[in-house]
């Protein structure tokens, strides 16, 4: 007896269907167990098909693909007992199940959501469309660990997360690993590199906030109005992919525009989108019913003492040059929210410039370096190191804050 009893019935008619008849005494003689173990993973897919879908293991990221969970730098880790699968449910007819949300938070003070296939309450992967060798089990997302690279933004001021995100050529699967072009890639793209069946799909989702009362989007010529759901205003469309709407991934704290062309908030306020922006009133560029505060990053830098930046030249492979910027932190980074960006520019050509910024939590004091490679041309090199502040999205690199100092190294 198995603990499902329509799981049991599945493999019990799948076995029936595959064994010869001078076979089948033999296999009633055994105990149900053994046909269970020896043809699972064979009738997987048919059991998905049938709508039995086994539990596998988590998805993992692979040795290309994983990079370290550390607390202290990057997006953090995700925060114990901060995972949250939303109530929100969308249907998707390339799918044996619905889509869903679920919201957590980092240790280094963001606020993230991630998409995926919901069964019984987890958010994971369906092993089809080539992903999971097509093994039909479904793959719980881990809720540990670290979070995805899109998907995070700054809470705001009260600790509440208002975020929008988007990404192209989502496999129905829902995988976030096992990735392939889609039926959206340009006409370039051989068939051959499709997923099997094109069966890919365009995500938007995010949470809009408690006051948002519609999302207005266009999805094959036609405009549909749905209504965010529960208290954080969630939203989630699962649309064929078109190249047209979206090309590639992309996180903020509002709507980045096509399909999304406005949302409405009570009291009678529309916020519309085009081209990435919101319309121009001071009321739309953040989400209405956040409380976002900018640090005064000058104040923060009146105080606090000025050390000495150096740029050291060395060589670096294949006979090019690095220069290596060294930096006393003179204000903490104790999260995402903030860090020291670095400009280089390049000798008699100063709008082309390279630039980087620190990733991790810094005492007040910490030396810091960075190093710029690959560098040819002689002569002198100019930049200079900001205190800079994240407020939509920490993937990004911040350009804009106050200068903390200035630096120059020769090349010969």
């Amino acid at each position: 007896m198995t603990l499902i009893p329509e799981l049991e019935q599945e493999l019990t008619r799948a076995i029936t269907e595959r064994t010869p008849a001078s076979s089948r005494s033999r296999l009633r003689r055994l105990p149900m167990l053994v046909p269970v173990v020896a043809t699972l993973a064979g009738t997987a897919v048919a059991l998905a098909a049938a709508g039995v879908i086994p539990l596998g293991s988590p998805e993992r990221e692979s040795r290309r693909t994983k990079f370290a969970a550390e607390a202290t730098s990057g997006l953090g880790t995700i925060s114990p007992n901060t995972s949250e699968l939303l109530a929100l449910r969308v249907k998707d007819p390339g799918s044996l199940l619905p889509w869903g949300l679920r919201v957590a938070r980092t240790s280094r003070g963001l606020g993230c959501v991630r998409a995926g296939l919901v069964l019984n309450g987890r958010l994971g992967a369906l092993g089809v469309d080539g992903d999971f060798g097509n093994d039909g089990f479904f793959h719980p997302f881990p809720t540990v660990g670290t979070p995805r690279l899109i998907g995070c933004v700054p809470l705001d001021s009260r600790g509440e997360l208002f975020i929008s995100a988007s990404e192209a050529d989502v496999p129905t699967s829902a995988s976030a690993l096992h990735r392939c072009t889609g039926a959206g890639a340009n006409g370039k793209v051989p068939p051959s590199a499709l997923c099997a069946g094109s069966n890919t799909r365009d995500i938007y989702y995010g949470l809009l906030g408690p006051r948002a009362t519609s999302l207005t989007y266009t999805s094959g010529g036609t405009t549909h109005t749905i209504v965010p759901q529960g208290p954080h205003g969630a939203y989630l469309l699962v649309l064929p992919a078109n190249p047209r709407d979206l090309n590639g991934v992309g996180t903020g704290l509002i709507p980045a525009g096509r399909p999304i062309t406005e949302v409405t908030y009570r009291g009678g306020l529309v916020c519309r989108f085009a081209g990435g922006n919101p319309e121009p009133r001071s009321d739309c560029s953040t989400p209405p019913g956040s409380t976002y505060t900018q640090p005064n990053l000058k104040r923060l830098l009146a105080t606090a003492p000025l050390t000495g930046i150096t740029a050291a030249v060395s060589h670096g492979r294949h006979s090019a040059w690095r220069v290596t910027v060294s930096f006393g932190a003179p204000v903490a980074i104790p999260n995402a929210l903030t860090a020291y960006s670095i400009e280089l520019h390049d000798p008699g050509r100063p709008r082309s410039w390279g630039a980087t910024s620190t990733e991790t939590n810094l005492r007040r004091g910490q030396r810091v370096s960075i190093s710029f490679s690959n560098l040819t041309r002689p002569g002198i090199y100019t930049g200079l190191v900001r205190l800079t502040d994240r407020p939509s999205n920490v993937v990004g690199l911040g350009l804009a804050g106050p200068v903390v100092g200035r630096f120059s190294a020769r090349i010969p």
